[in-house]
């Protein structure tokens, strides 16, 4: 391997030194606070190359940002309650927190091998009982103010997983609707979406949150999301559903579920008192480890005595806990507050905080969700806002939804193996040209099948970055070469602000082969800054190389002159011995040198002048060689 290029030594060079000084950290400074988070991610395990590219997204938008002057906030944390956990530890033996903490070890190793910019010090997990205990809490208010309650209701129930599953959870089931709160539930008719089972109807008495009370205030909200995706705004108009009638199909959350690895319901069932929630002093209500989670047709819970035998705290007499937890869903209702205070243990977060960071100014993640977790997270924000803990009713300002990666014409999924893996691809060509490609490869926005005929293009193109072996100290060889590195700036900016990131790395190959015919001070240098968000280790290691102070991440973002961005304004011909060999594009009023300048950065004309001497140049009609 070229050793001026040996990816590996240098991406895990910065990828420490990074750690180290704390590069990515919320300044909480006097600069305008900016928050860009990516969606609250399952640890499943392994990285394979569709997770990439959600990630990827994110951290362009926090690079660049941070370059733009602002004190940018990216987090991340874990949505580490759920049914895979408990599955596999049924499958395996392994319980379901062992298993989730080891995922969460790879998949934190694999992120920082990618070089994501991530605040570290505010990662957060739903399992985690500093978490669990502000969800425990959440839901006690939400009770206390009407809006959490106990129904019978028909539900959709796996005999095989032995839960009660929500209408997304049963392939070719009732849609687009949920479970009912009180006895009109769909009659199922799929299967359900983790073991195939097929799903039967069942009564249960069951914990909802009333969505519905704020279903007129959720769907006016839509007209002010401007920054949303239409298609987004118009599924959840579809979902809420009101008509000239005024009934509306949107139905209170189903929050109860019969498992194991997840947040226990904080209430007390007391055979004088009813229902009773846990005193806040008592939280967390422990999720206890020792507990045989097979299914068994009672949730897990009920079998843990010591658990479930309790006084009530209201009269003081025998009572008994609730036995099922907290669908996973309102763990990452609203884990965007506790980003901004993730380790206060007097309170959920800190309203002044949440204040000052939130609305999130850039909220990435796939279209899957555009329903019922943006819905759900919309709900419990306008809940905590009449609750008088937000000023605010709407949690994002801009919402970015991905295109999946799919792989053989199907969506790339660890379930069903058809994944081609990071560690796979950045062993053979690094980090960085794994973020080019599944940057360039397609819109960001849209769906695209894998494939690597393009990758290697991409790491060619770092190389000859690489080989311009440092930043000549000379000016620009022309009016028109600078005119380019301002419309590059331009291009590149646009495309990142519009996440049409593959237009601005297009056009930053474009400019590169450009430098290399004749690299100046400002070219090469605004070249590497304008890489930087996509290949982060690649811009840093040039930077220093070249000598230059600080960090590329902390420099500010180049800034372009309007003036000099317009596009050429004629294509005049070149005559070569007396014969036109092609025409070259100039712009309006271009002197004759900047014109000798555009011929000879031409890719066939250039040769075909080299040495002549112009005979003539007629200024936007012509020019002529001897």
């Amino acid at each position: 391997m070229n050793q001026s290029f040996d990816f590996a030594r240098y991406e895990r060079f910065w990828q420490q030194r990074w750690d180290e000084s704390g590069a990515h950290r919320a300044a909480t400074d006097a600069r305008r606070p900016f928050m860009v988070v990516p969606m609250f991610p399952y640890p499943s395990g392994k990285l394979h190359v569709g997770h990439v590219r959600n990630y990827t997204i994110s951290d362009v938008q926090a690079r660049y940002w941070r370059r733009r002057g602002f004190d940018v906030m990216h987090p991340i944390g874990w949505d580490a309650f759920g049914l895979p956990a408990e599955n596999a530890a049924i499958r395996t033996g392994v319980h379901p927190e062992e298993h989730t903490r080891r995922n969460i070890r790879e998949m934190t190793a694999q992120l920082n091998e990618l070089g994501m910019s991530y605040d570290w010090t505010r990662e957060v997990a739903a399992c985690d009982e500093g978490y669990y205990k502000w969800t425990q809490w959440l839901f006690i208010q939400l009770f206390r103010a009407g809006l959490a309650y106990k129904a019978q209701a028909p539900v959709n129930w796996c005999p095989s997983c032995q839960t009660a599953l929500a209408n997304e959870q049963v392939v070719g089931g009732p849609a687009p609707t949920q479970v009912a709160a009180a006895g009109t539930a769909p009659a199922p008719t799929g299967v359900c979406e983790r073991c195939g089972t097929t799903v039967v109807a069942r009564d249960l008495k069951q914990w909802f949150f009333r969505t519905t009370a704020f279903a007129d205030d959720l769907l006016a909200g839509l007209d002010t999301l401007e920054q949303w995706p239409e298609q987004v705004r118009t599924q959840q108009r579809h979902w809420i559903g009101k008509n000239d009638d005024g009934t509306y199909h949107l139905r209170d959350w189903l929050v109860s579920r019969q498992r194991y690895w997840g947040a226990p319901i904080p209430m007390v069932d007391c055979p004088a008192c009813g229902a009773v929630p846990v005193p806040e002093e008592q939280l967390p209500v422990r999720l206890p480890r020792h507990v045989d989670y097979r299914p068994q047709g009672e949730p897990p819970l009920a079998s843990a005595p010591d658990f479930v035998q309790t006084t009530c705290p209201q009269c003081g007499g025998p009572a008994r806990r609730e036995v099922e937890t907290m669908d996973t869903f309102v763990d990452s209702a609203w884990y965007l507050y506790r980003f901004v205070s993730p380790t206060d243990d007097g309170r959920p977060f800190d309203p002044a905080a949440a204040a000052r960071w939130l609305p999130v100014d850039i909220y990435v993640g796939g279209a899957e969700h555009a329903i019922l977790h943006l819905m759900y997270v919309r709900f419990i924000c306008r809940a905590m806002q009449q609750m008088g803990w937000l000023p605010f009713g709407e949690p994002v300002r801009k919402l970015f939804t991905l295109g999946m990666v799919y792989l053989n014409g199907a969506k790339m999924s660890k379930s069903k193996g058809n994944v081609v893996t990071q560690d796979e691809v950045v062993r053979q060509y690094g980090a960085d040209t794994l973020r080019l490609w599944t940057m360039f490869m397609a819109p960001p926005s849209q769906q695209v099948e894998w494939a690597t005929a393009g990758i290697e293009g991409c790491h060619r193109f770092l190389k000859r970055i690489f080989a311009l072996e440092g930043a000549p100290n000379r000016p620009a060889p022309s009016a028109e070469a600078e005119r380019r590195r301002h419309r590059t700036i331009r291009k590149v900016t646009e495309a990142i602000e519009s996440f049409r990131y593959n237009t601005g790395i297009s056009a930053l190959m474009e400019f590169l082969a450009e430098v290399e015919r004749q690299p100046w001070l400002d070219g090469v240098v605004t070249l590497v800054q304008l890489v930087s968000p996509f290949a982060p280790h690649a811009a840093e290691e040039i930077w220093h190389r070249w000598g230059r102070k600080g960090s590329v991440h902390q420099a500010p973002w180049p800034a372009y002159d309007e003036a000099l961005t317009s596009v050429a304004a004629a294509e005049i011909p070149v005559q070569v011995g007396g014969r036109v060999r092609g025409t070259v594009a100039v712009p309006a009023g271009a002197s004759q040198a900047d014109a000798e300048a555009a011929v000879a950065d031409h890719a066939s004309l250039g040769p075909a002048t080299a040495g002549r001497r112009v005979r003539a140049y007629v200024p936007g009609r012509m020019i002529s060689y001897e």
